[in-house]
C-alpha cells in the first residue's frame, strides 16, 4: 500500500536500547498466544526518539538468555521505521524485532502481524551500536531488516543474526527511498531533527553527508537464510565503542569496514561491503558511488570468510577505495546448480592487497551440475603474495568438477604484481577436472609481472594434482593478458585438455618478456588452440616454452607480430601434432628483427619448432598428420649459438615448409656447445644451429612417410652460414627430402658451414642459389647427394651469381645405386682453388652432369687474398702494365669512366684485364712489369646461350706490357 509521503519529525531525548539493562522503574513483557499470534501483555514503553518505537523488559529464555521485544514504529505500506536513541545487545540477549502493533503517520494504531517487506531501524545517539547478542525478527517472515548508525557499529565474537530476510548494516546518515520510475521518492534521516519523507517505496540509495565511523565483525558468525543477503556499508573513521558486556567504555575501532576472524554467511544469496570516506550517495543495489565521491578501505583478516556457497552459488560485492584480504576467503560456490556469471565483484578505486599462504582468497567454482561463477577484479593496483608450497592451490578459483563449464574471471588494473612459491602455486584456475569447458581469463593492465604465479583454464591443474584426466573432455578456455609490460617469471599459462580441445591464448603489449622456464601452453588430442603475441619487444629467456599441441585434430596457429624478437638460452616456440590433425603454423612478423641465440645445457636449442611425431601409444597403421609451416617476415634475422628453425615429420605427415622473406639480413651461425641427444626431435648429438626440414621415417610410416619440407630464404643484401651451421632439407627415411630455394641479394656467404638436401633412403631435394654480385663457400659443402637404392636421385643444383669463389668447398649431387643430380652453375667469374671440387658422379648409377658456364675461370688455382691496402687507380692508370706484374693475377674492371660496353650487358674493353698488385704505395710501381696478351681473345656474354643462339664476340687488343 503506497501512503503520500508525509514529513514526519519528532525532536525528542534519546532512549537506549542495552538489553542487560534491567527497567526497574517500568516492567512490561510481550509475548506469543498458543497460535503464534502477537499478544500485547502490557504497554511497552516509547521510544523518546521518535517513531512509536516501544521496547519491552527483558524476557528470559529457555536457554537462558534474555529477550528484549521491538515493537510499535511508524509503518507506511510494506514499510514499518523504528528509532533508538542507542542500540547495543551484550552477549546472552536478544534484540528481538516483533510483528506487533504499529502505528501509522498520524500515530493511529495498527493491528498486529501486517505484511511487511522492510524493517528500517535508526540511532539517533551518539553512541556506536556494539551488538553482541543476537538481532532477530519475529512474524515477519522475510522481511528485510535496516540498521542505520552513523556512529559506528561493532559486531562482537558471540554476536549472531536470526532474521528471516535480509539484513542491512550501514553507518550512513540517510537512506534514500523511491520505486524503479523514480516514483514514491522518499529519505529516512538518521538524525531525528532532520526531516523525514517516509514512504512504502524500497531503499534505493546510502547517503553520507560527511565521513562517518566504521563498521567492524570481530570473531563474529553473521549469516541469514539460504538466498538472502547481508549488506554491510560503513564510513571510513575510526571511533571507540563502550563493551557491553565488561563495560570498558575506550575500546578502539579502525575506520572502514573490517573483518577480523570473522564471518558473513549467505548460502546462495548475495554479500555486499561498501566503504565511504565522503560526502554523497551509493546505489544499493551496486554499491557504485555518485560522481566524485571517495571511497573507504575494507579489511578482511585473521581467517575471515565471506561465504555466498550455495546450491546455487550466490554473490560477494566490494566497493571500495582499497580492500585487503589476509589468510581470509571470498566464497561463492555452486554445490548443485549454476552459479552467477560474475560470481564475486570487486571495484575499488585504490589497491587490492592479497596475502594468502593457507587457503584461497576468492573461489567461485562448481562442484555438481552447474556451472561455476565469475571473478571480476577492478582496482588501481592489485598484489599478491603467497608462500605456500602446495602446487594445487589456487589464490583465485573458478574450475569446475562438473558437466558445466568453469567460470571466467577478469581483471582491469594498472599495476597487477604477483608472487608465488617456487614451486608454482596457480594464481588463477578457471580449469576443468571433469567434462565441463574451461573458463576464460582476461587481464587488463598497464604493468604485469608474475613471478611463479601460473594460470590456468584447462586440466593442467588436475594433471600436477594427479587426478584422473580421462574424463575431461571439453574445451580449454582462453586467457587473453593486454599490458604495456608483460614480465612472467617461471610462470605457466596453460589450456589444455587432454581429451578435448585446448583454448586460445593471447598477449598483447609493448614489452613482454618470459623467462625462468615460463610456459605458455595450449594443447589437447582434438586440438589446440591458437596463439597471438603483439608487442614492439617480444623476448624469451632461460628455457621459456611457448607450444600449441594437437593428435587427431588440426592445431592452432602461433602468430607473433612484434617489432623486435629475441629468444635465448634455450627458449623455444613449437607447433607439434603426434596423430592424425596437421600441427599448427608459426608465423612470426617482426618489423625490426629476430635473434635466436643459445642452447639451455640439458634442453633443446633456442629456435622455432614444427613437428609430427609418433606417440608412445600409436598403433602401426595409424596416419600422421602434417607439421606445420614456419614463415618468418623481418629485416634482419640472426639465428646463433645452435639455435634452430626445424620442422620435423617422423609419420605419414609430410614436414612444414619454412619460408623466410623480405629480410635484408640473414645470418645463421654457430653451433651447440655440448653435444646431447634429443630423442624427442630426433636429431641425436647433432650440434648444427640453423634451418631444418627433416622426415625422419619410424617403423609408422614404413613405405609411406611425409617427406620433408621445403626452405625458402629471400634477403635483399647478404646471406651467412658459418661457424658450424647449416641449412638443411634432409630425409634419414623413405620421405623425400624438401628443397631449398636461396635468394640472397646481393651475396651469399658459406663459411665453415653447410646447405644440404642429402638423403639417406630416399631422393634428394633441390638446391637453387641466386645472388646478384657473390657467393662464397670457404670449408663447406652445398650437397644434394643421396645414399638410397636404385630409385633415388640426388638432387639438383642451381647457383647463379655474378662471382662464384670455391674455397675448399664441395658442390655434390652425388648418389650411391641412384642417379647423380645436376649440378648447374652459371657466373661470369668462377674461382675454385685446388682442394675444391664439383661432383655429380654416381657409383652404381648414373651420373649426373656438372654445367659451368663461366667466361672467366680462375686458371692458376689458387684464389688470392686481396690486400688491405689497395693501389690507388690514379696510380696504376699511369702504368697500364702494372697489373701484369709480380707473376699472381687476378681480375681487375673499370667501368663507365672512358667507354661503354658495346652492347647492353656486355663488358667493358680495358687496358688493364688480369692483373695484381701489392698496393704499397707508389715508390713499388717502378717494379711492376707486365705480359703482352695474344690478339683476338675472346669474351662471352653475361649467361652463356643455349646452342644454336647467335653470339656476337669482342676482340681484345694488345696491351703493349713486355713480360
Amino acid at each position: 500500500m503506497k501512503v503520500s509521503p508525509v514529513r514526519h519529525n519528532r525532536t525528542i531525548s534519546p532512549f537506549k536500547l542495552v538489553v542487560s539493562l534491567s527497567f526497574a522503574w517500568i516492567w512490561l513483557a510481550l509475548g506469543l498466544d498458543g497460535k503464534g499470534e502477537v499478544a500485547a501483555q502490557a504497554v511497552s514503553p516509547i521510544t523518546t526518539s521518535g517513531l512509536n518505537t516501544q521496547v519491552s523488559a527483558p524476557t528470559a529464555l529457555a536457554g537462558g538468555e534474555l529477550q528484549h521485544d521491538i515493537t510499535g514504529g511508524t509503518r507506511v505500506g510494506g514499510n514499518l521505521f523504528h528509532s533508538f536513541g542507542d542500540f547495543s545487545v551484550p552477549t546472552n540477549n536478544v534484540a528481538n524485532f516483533l510483528n506487533g502493533i504499529s502505528f501509522d503517520l498520524n500515530g493511529s494504531t495498527l493491528p498486529a502481524g501486517l505484511p511487511t517487506s522492510n524493517i528500517l531501524a535508526r540511532v539517533t545517539g551518539p553512541n556506536p551500536s556494539a551488538i553482541f547478542g543476537t538481532v532477530q525478527t519475529t512474524g515477519f517472515n522475510d522481511a528485510n531488516l535496516f540498521l542505520m548508525n552513523p556512529a559506528g557499529i561493532v559486531f562482537g565474537p558471540n554476536a549472531s543474526l536470526n532474521v528471516g530476510g535480509s539484513v542491512v548494516f550501514t553507518t550512513a546518515n540517510h537512506l534514500r527511498l523511491g520505486e524503479a520510475d523514480g516514483a514514491n521518492a522518499g529519505i529516512f534521516h538518521a538524525s531525528s531533527s532532520s526531516a523525514n519523507i517516509l514512504t512504502s517505496a524500497p531503499v534505493t540509495a546510502f547517503g553520507f553527508l560527511h565521513s562517518t565511523a566504521g563498521i567492524s565483525v570481530q570473531g563474529a558468525n553473521l549469516s541469514v537464510e539460504p538466498n538472502q543477503s547481508i549488506t554491510v556499508v560503513g564510513g571510513n573513521e575510526g571511533f571507540e565503542f563502550a563493551n557491553p558486556d565488561s563495560g570498558t567504555t575506550s575500546t578502539p575501532v579502525s575506520g572502514g569496514v573490517t573483518l577480523t576472524a570473522g564471518t558473513l554467511s549467505a548460502p546462495g544469496g548475495n554479500i555486499s561491503i561498501g566503504s565511504i570516506a565522503s560526502s554523497g550517495e551509493i546505489s544499493a543495489s551496486s554499491l557504485m558511488p555518485s560522481s566524485g565521491m571517495t571511497m573507504g578501505n575494507i579489511r578482511l583478516v585473521d581467517a575471515s570468510l565471506l561465504n555466498a556457497s550455495g546450491e546455487a552459488g550466490g554473490s560477494i560485492k566490494i566497493r571500495g577505495g582499497s580492500f585487503v584480504i589476509e589468510e581470509s576467503t571470498l566464497s561463492a560456490n555452486s554445490l548443485l546448480a549454476s552459479g552467477r556469471p560474475i560470481a564475486i565483484d570487486i571495484n575499488l578505486d585504490g589497491n587490492l592487497t592479497i596475502s594468502n599462504n593457507t587457503v584461497p582468497a576468492l573461489t567461485a567454482l562448481a562442484i555438481g551440475e552447474g556451472s561455476a561463477g565469475g571473478i571480476q577484479l577492478i582496482a588501481k593496483n592489485i598484489s599478491a603474495q603467497v608462500a605456500t608450497e602446495d602446487f594445487t592451490f589456487a589464490l583465485l578459483d573458478t574450475h569446475t568438477s562438473g558437466a558445466q563449464r568453469a567460470g571466467d574471471v577478469t581483471i582491469a588494473t594498472e599495476n597487477l604484481t604477483v608472487g608465488m612459491a617456487d614451486n608454482g602455486a596457480f594464481f588463477i584456475d578457471s580449469g576443468t577436472s571433469a567434462p565441463g569447458d574451461g573458463g576464460n581469463v582476461a587481464i587488463t593492465a598497464t604493468s604485469l609481472a608474475l613471478q611463479n604465479a601460473n594460470i590456468n583454464s584447462g586440466d593442467f591443474r588436475a594433471i600436477v594434482s594427479e587426478l584422473p584426466i580421462d574424463a575431461i573432455t571439453g574445451s580449454g578456455g582462453k586467457i587473453d593478458i593486454s599490458a604495456d609490460r608483460i614480465s612472467l617469471e617461471a610462470t605457466v599459462l596453460a589450456s589444455q585438455i587432454f581429451r578435448g580441445h585446448g583454448g586460445d591464448i593471447s598477449l598483447g603489449g609493448n614489452d613482454i618478456t618470459l623467462n625462468g622456464s615460463s610456459l605458455l601452453s595450449t594443447s589437447g588430442s582434438f586440438g589446440s588452440g591458437a596463439v597471438s603475441i603483439k608487442a614492439q619487444q617480444f623476448t624469451m629467456t632461460e628455457a621459456s616454452q611457448l607450444e600449441a599441441l594437437t593428435i587427431f585434430s588440426p592445431g592452432g596457429n602461433v602468430e607473433i607480430n612484434t617489432g623486435q624478437l629475441e629468444l635465448s638460452d634455450g627458449s623455444t616456440i613449437r607447433t607439434q601434432t603426434g596423430g592424425l590433425g596437421p600441427a599448427g603454423d608459426i608465423v612470426v612478423k617482426a618489423r625490426d628483427n629476430v635473434k635466436l641465440s643459445g642452447e639451455e645445457a640439458s634442453l633443446r636449442p633456442s629456435g622455432f619448432y614444427s613437428n609430427s611425431l609418433v606417440r608412445e601409444d600409436a598403433g602401426p597403421t595409424e596416419v600422421g598428420g602434417n607439421a606445420g609451416s614456419i614463415s618468418i617476415t623481418t629485416p634482419r634475422l640472426a639465428i646463433t649459438g645452435g639455435a634452430r628453425v626445424d620442422t620435423t615429420t617422423q609419420t605419414s605427415g609430410h614436414g612444414g615448409n619454412v619460408t623466410i622473406k623480405e629480410t635484408n639480413t640473414i645470418t645463421i651461425a654457430g653451433q651447440r656447445i655440448v653435444p646431447i641427444p634429443e630423442d624427442f626431435f630426433s636429431v641425436g648429438s647433432d650440434t648444427a644451429g640453423g634451418i631444418f626440414t627433416r622426415t625422419i621415417g619410424s617403423e609408422f610410416c614404413s613405405g609411406s612417410c611425409g617427406n620433408g619440407g621445403n626452405i625458402s630464404l629471400t634477403a635483399a643484401q647478404a646471406i651467412s652460414v658459418s661457424d658450424g651451421a647449416t641449412i638443411s632439407a634432409s630425409s634419414t627415411g623413405p620421405g623425400h627430402a624438401g628443397n631449398i630455394s636461396i635468394n640472397a641479394g646481393q651475396q651469399l656467404d658459406v663459411q665453415n658451414g653447410s646447405i644440404t638436401t642429402e638423403a639417406r633412403h630416399a631422393s634428394g631435394g633441390n638446391i637453387d642459389i641466386k645472388a646478384i654480385d657473390l657467393i662464397r663457400v670457404v670449408n663447406s659443402p652445398i650437397s644434394s647427394s643421396v645414399q638410397g637404392g636404385p630409385s633415388t636421385a640426388g638432387g639438383n643444383i642451381t647457383i647463379d651469381p655474378k662471382t662464384v669463389i670455391l674455397q675448399n668447398a664441395q658442390i655434390l649431387a652425388k648418389a650411391e645405386q641412384g642417379n647423380g643430380g645436376n649440378i648447374t652453375i652459371t657466373t661470369p667469374v668462377f674461382l675454385a682453388d685446388p682442394a675444391s671440387f664439383v661432383d655429380a658422379s654416381s657409383q652404381f648409377g648414373l651420373s649426373g652432369t656438372v654445367n659451368i658456364q663461366s667466361p672467366t675461370s680462375n686458371l692458376s688455382g689458387t684464389v688470392k687474398q686481396l690486400s688491405t691496402k689497395p693501389s690507388e687507380t690514379q696510380a696504376l692508370l699511369q702504368n697500364r702494365c702494372a697489373a701484369l706484374a709480380g707473376g699472381d693475377q687476378s681480375t681487375f674492371i673499370l667501368a663507365g669512366r672512358d667507354a661503354l660496353p658495346s652492347e647492353p650487358g656486355g663488358w667493358l674493353s680495358s687496358p688493364l684485364v688480369m692483373g695484381s698488385g701489392m698496393g704499397q704505395g707508389h715508390e713499388d710501381l717502378s717494379r711492376l712489369t707486365g705480359k703482352q696478351m695474344s690478339e683476338d681473345k675472346i669474351l662471352s656474354l653475361r649467361r652463356l646461350t643455349p646452342p644454336g643462339f647467335l653470339v656476337r664476340t669482342f676482340a681484345i687488343g694488345p696491351t703493349g706490357c713486355h713480360s
